[in-house]
């Protein structure tokens, strides 16, 4: 059907628009050694953010390889926030010291902190219109 009015959209000039998927590319800075594994969650939603990876829209894990890495995601147009965890020991979740600090890198889109917690999805939320990147450093 979306192949029938695009076509006719272009024929006829009709001012038909597609929700076409748009490309988040995220880059990730300061990857501090080569252990474990990256885990970047991208949220639709503010439930489970950061650190419910089983809420996240879309989840890539990519090796800890080098101290820049790249990851895209394809999704339409809305908000979103994403959320990185280098889980050096790949236990699939986020390692803490005795006061609950995370003991792994981590960030947020926009490069949002949190105050005495974990950065809200409000402060790592972008609108996704066109195709974007986000360069995110991560916090150890």
């Amino acid at each position: 059907m979306k192949l029938i009015f695009t076509i006719l959209s272009m024929v006829l000039g009709i001012g038909y628009t597609q929700n076409i998927d748009k490309t988040i590319t995220v880059i990730l800075i300061g990857v501090e050694n080569t252990r474990g594994t990256l885990i970047v969650n991208l949220y639709n939603t503010s439930s489970g953010f950061p650190t419910d990876m089983t809420k996240a829209l879309q989840s890539k894990k990519l090796l800890a390889s080098a101290p820049l890495l790249q990851v895209n995601f394809t999704a339409p147009n809305g908000n979103y926030a994403i959320s990185v965890m280098h889980d050096e020991n790949n236990n699939e979740k986020m390692d803490k010291n005795f006061f609950g600090i995370p003991a792994e890198g981590y960030c947020v889109s926009n490069n949002a902190k949190g105050f005495m917690s974990a950065p809200s999805f409000s402060d790592a939320k972008f609108e996704l219109k066109t195709n974007i990147t986000q360069t995110l450093k991560l916090i150890y």
